[in-house]
């Protein structure tokens, strides 16, 4: 393994960019730059991780192949985490089978990586969901996530594409409870912002508002389609929402008001905006 050789070994599931490898100095290239050579001179061609590197590798490397610095991955951490469909396509549309699909893959996701999950809401071209990272393997996680729910959802289309835009996935580190509830809230508000309904309770897609309110857990069965009879993947798989961090004092009743107070803040707002610019639902 090459990078064990720059003595800065980081294993794929712990950055969000594995096809990357890190060079002795800490900067993150592709591993095709180092593999031909590209806008190195001849002698530094095949140094990179068997000698010391040339202070003017990284200078002479074509535009385009300077990496940014890796995100850092560390267990504990809670995150929203947002990505949209390709080319802003309703592939996540609000439909049972959808919400089935979406769901299920969630479901099978977290259990499998050990995920806290505390939020999520599939609009029509663009998902949102709030995790805490427990394990540090929140990159694997969404990228089995992601992968499961494209193939299932391609088939359930009838597409065999991307179902996913090309950039990544945008995940923000949120430190303070306050920022973990306002975008909880922000999440969940997502349809009234965008005017797509009056109150987030008349949202037909894949949303965790119904479980903040009743707490629990609910049972969601494989979806047929893509799943065959005989799939590895369980028949059945419990999808959990658990409270933040950082408000365990709340009895679940106190819970439930603080999070039905916040939206309903947010679809009162929503209402004045569109009274103002006279726009409808």
């Amino acid at each position: 393994n090459p990078s064990k050789r720059s003595g800065a070994a980081l294993r794929d599931d712990q950055c969000h960019r594995p096809d990357l490898d890190l060079c002795p100095d800490q900067t993150w290239v592709g591993r095709s730059a180092f593999r031909s050579g590209l806008g190195a001179p001849r002698s530094d061609r095949g140094q990179s991780f068997f000698g010391a590197p040339s202070r003017n590798f990284l200078r002479r490397l074509p535009i385009g192949l300077h990496m940014t610095a890796p995100r850092p991955v560390i267990p504990g951490r809670t995150y929203l985490i947002s990505r949209r469909c390709t080319q802003r396509q309703h592939l996540l549309r609000p439909d049972a089978r959808v919400e089935q699909i979406y769901l299920y893959c969630l479901g099978e996701a977290v259990e499998r990586f050990e995920i806290t999950l505390h939020g999520f809401i599939a609009m029509s071209n663009h998902q949102h969901i709030l995790v805490r990272d427990n394990r540090g393997n929140f990159p694997a996680f969404l990228a089995h996530f992601h992968k499961m729910v494209a193939k299932a959802l391609n088939a359930h289309w009838g597409r065999w594409e991307n179902l996913w835009a090309t950039e990544q996935p945008n995940a923000v580190y949120l430190v303070e409870k306050d920022d973990r509830f306002d975008k909880l809230i922000y999440l969940l508000a997502n349809p009234v912002a965008a005017h797509l309904v009056e109150r987030l309770a008349e949202w037909p897609g894949a949303c965790s508002f119904g479980q903040h309110l009743r707490g629990g857990s609910r049972n969601v069965k494989r979806p047929r389609g893509f799943f065959g009879k005989n799939s590895a993947m369980p028949e059945e798989v419990k999808l959990r929402i658990e409270r933040l961090e950082g408000f365990e004092d709340l009895t679940q009743r106190e819970w439930a008001d603080k999070i039905a107070g916040a939206v309903r803040e947010q679809e009162v707002r929503a209402k004045s905006e569109r009274l103002k610019s006279r726009r409808p639902v």
